[in-house]
């Protein structure tokens, strides 16, 4: 039997696919995203794997190609995943609003992808908020995670990334636990892994009571060539953004770039702190602060920064900010 049929690219766009007897023979993707592909050609890229926890035919036993056959967990699709480094897409569903995802996952395996099931927007994300631990802990290069909000109640916080080439878009991070993160760059000791190259962008930070994302070194391994983009905070106790230094190490984040986010919370003590890290380098720009009290300006005990990052198109409630003494 011939048919003609869609499907999710590796991209998240619609493809048109030609199937044969149920077997795919041709695949004619969006334009942005590859050439036409035939069956005579090896397949450019891994596989979908789809996740639905409530509902009543899921199981972990399941294929899981299909919402006629779904996983319940994503850690279970991850398990079994035989091609790591190609490329898989794993898309989970949400019942309803109030059906959170409520496991711990750890990744491990290179080139993965996590989305939901739909388009998100503001109030469509998926909620991933287990009971307790850390939602997500990257370990593998190449994660790409679009549309979901993190919630922790854990000091672990609510994602850990430790690998490098990673991209978040279009989510939330929330822990409400006072020595807890948002979002935490984690190198891991003694190897390659050192939360670099990444980009998290179109995002949010919000009801934060530690710190909302804060970059770490550890021994001799430090986050380097990020990029924080078009990020907004608000609701947070804590510090903003922050670096930190294990002993004996001064370089926490190099070569960052943090631009167009806003941060606002009103009049907050301390925004960013970069300081953690006396060999920090990188570049903030255009940044926007609800700061507004009265004839006083943002201040650098609001945006402390180390010597080599430098902070270009700062503004608070009046305007433009002289940001060349953020500097401790």
């Amino acid at each position: 039997m011939f048919g003609i049929g869609s499907e999710i690219g590796p991209r998240g766009s619609q493809q048109a696919v030609i199937r044969v007897k149920g077997t795919k023979v041709a695949v004619f993707p969006h334009p942005n995203d590859g050439n036409v592909w035939l069956a005579t050609q090896p397949q450019p890229y891994g596989k979908h794997f789809y996740v639905d926890p409530y509902a009543a035919n899921a199981s972990d036993s399941n294929e899981g190609t299909s919402w006629g056959s779904p996983y319940k967990l994503i850690q279970s699709v991850h398990d079994t995943l035989v091609t790591s480094g190609q490329g898989d897409i794993i898309h989970v569903k949400q019942a309803h609003p109030d059906a959170d995802i409520t496991e711990n996952a750890i990744i491990t395996k290179e080139a993965l992808t996590i989305v939901p099931a739909w388009e998100t927007g503001i109030g469509m994300k998926v909620t991933w908020a287990p009971a307790t631990g850390c939602s997500l802990i990257v370990r593998a290069h190449s994660f790409k995670c679009a549309g979901f909000r993190f919630k922790s109640t854990t000091a672990v916080g609510a994602v850990v990334q430790s690998s490098d080439g990673f991209i978040y878009e279009d989510c939330d991070f929330s822990c409400d636990h006072a020595s807890g993160f948002g979002f935490r760059l984690l190198p891991i000791t003694g190897s390659e892994n050192t939360a670099s190259q990444g980009i998290i962008r179109s995002s949010t930070f919000r009801d934060n009571v530690g710190v909302a994302l804060q970059a770490e070194s550890v021994l001799s391994f430090g986050t380097t060539d990020n990029l924080f983009e078009n990020l907004r905070f608000y609701n947070n106790s804590g510090i903003d953004i922050k670096s930190v230094v294990s002993a004996g190490q001064q370089q926490v984040m190099l070569n960052s770039h943090i631009k167009d986010c806003q941060f606002l919370d009103k009049n907050k003590a301390v925004y960013i702190n970069l300081s953690g890290g006396t060999s920090n380098t990188g570049l903030l720009s255009n940044l926007h602060f609800a700061h507004s009290n009265g004839a006083t300006r943002l201040a650098n005990t609001q945006v402390v920064l180390a010597t080599g990052v430098i902070a270009s198109g700062i503004y608070d409630a009046v305007g433009l900010v002289d940001a060349s003494g953020f500097h401790p």
